[in-house]
């Protein structure tokens, strides 16, 4: 599992791009899920911002951060701990209005999550006692199965969120806030479900040098 950890702010210029990370990562997920000749959104969730790349076939389009991470929800909200709906609520509406430039987007054709947040929330979907890669990669997430692991985070604090099948212990403190920025994300890009991407950035520099 990658996390891109690095706060940058990128565009595109005649096709040229001057952050190579998130073109790198753009093609990790669109050459390790077989997606061609589609728009493609991949975004990944860290602790301190999320990193958005748009693109359409092989070409990306735009790439930016925004200071929307999980690290930051949890400390402001308490969502290290059991929380009430209405303190849920009051945290996803200040995510929301945070991630309000991604409102107005074009409708993507694909939508790809990448990092540690979905990697996690894949594994406890598949209740993997073991972390496997090969069973997370290409994992489709719905709107449904994020409402339903928010809603056992929420009702859950960081020591009983240990026991999930599937959550490593060190994600325990800042899950239910990840999970509330990926289910704002899909919702604000319009899309019911997205797949999980458990490829690298090594994966993209093969599939930039090799193809896919």
């Amino acid at each position: 599992m990658t996390e891109i950890t690095p706060r940058w702010e990128w565009r595109a210029f005649g096709g040229h791009f001057a952050g190579a990370e998130g073109r790198l990562a753009y093609l990790a997920a669109q050459a390790g899920l077989g997606l061609n000749t589609v728009s493609l959104v991949v975004f990944d969730t860290g602790g301190g911002s999320c990193q958005f790349t748009f693109g359409h076939d092989a070409s990306v389009d735009e790439c930016f951060s925004v200071d929307v991470g999980a690290v930051r929800y949890t400390e402001r909200y308490g969502l290290d701990r059991a929380v009430s709906p209405a303190l849920l609520r009051e945290a996803m509406a200040a995510i929301s209005a945070d991630l309000s430039r991604i409102d107005g987007r074009p409708l993507p054709d694909a939508l790809v999550a990448m990092g540690g947040t979905v990697t996690n929330i894949a594994a406890v979907s598949h209740r993997l006692a073991t972390y496997d890669p090969v069973v997370v990669q290409g994992t489709v997430l719905d709107r449904a199965e994020i409402d339903r692991q928010i809603d056992c985070y929420r009702s859950l604090d960081a020591d009983a969120r240990r026991s999930i099948v599937g959550l490593q212990p060190k994600r325990a403190e800042a899950i239910l806030a990840g999970a509330c920025i990926v289910r704002t994300v899909i919702e604000k890009l319009g899309k019911q479900s997205f797949a999980v991407s458990d490829r690298g950035l090594r994966h993209g520099v093969l599939a930039e040098r090799f193809g896919a």
